[in-house]
């Protein structure tokens, strides 16, 4: 059918139930993934099509920033994770491993928001 589908995503983290809000989401439909990353830095990849968890990571190693946007590298194999810490990370979203970062120079080092183009 040609209607959009949605879905819930809704995440405990620790014993006392803390939730926290994503602050970005991006989507691979080539892929038919969807990253999402909440306020304590974990980025996790999920199935579009099923909402089943692929993989999880931290997006933010240190304790001086956050995670501010999120986008697919052009061949749909990499996640690129800004942070207000004055960084960019590239990380294979399969395994969330931390494949290089770039330091942001300049004024002031945030990103509010990237996107992928083929």
């Amino acid at each position: 059918s040609g209607r959009p589908q949605m879905y819930t995503l809704k995440r405990a983290v620790s014993v006392r139930e803390t939730y926290y809000s994503f602050v970005s989401i991006t989507v691979c439909s080539i892929k038919n993934l969807v990253a999402v990353a909440d306020e304590s830095n974990e980025v996790r990849m999920y199935r579009a099509g099923s909402g089943r968890g692929v993989s999880s990571f931290c997006g933010c190693p240190t304790d001086k920033g956050s995670v501010t946007s999120m986008a697919f590298d052009c061949d749909f194999i990499r996640l690129l994770v800004a942070a207000n810490d004055g960084f960019i990370r590239l990380f294979n979203h399969g395994n969330g491993m931390l494949l290089k970062q770039f330091a942001l120079t300049g004024g002031r080092p945030d990103v509010a928001a990237m996107k992928s183009t083929e």
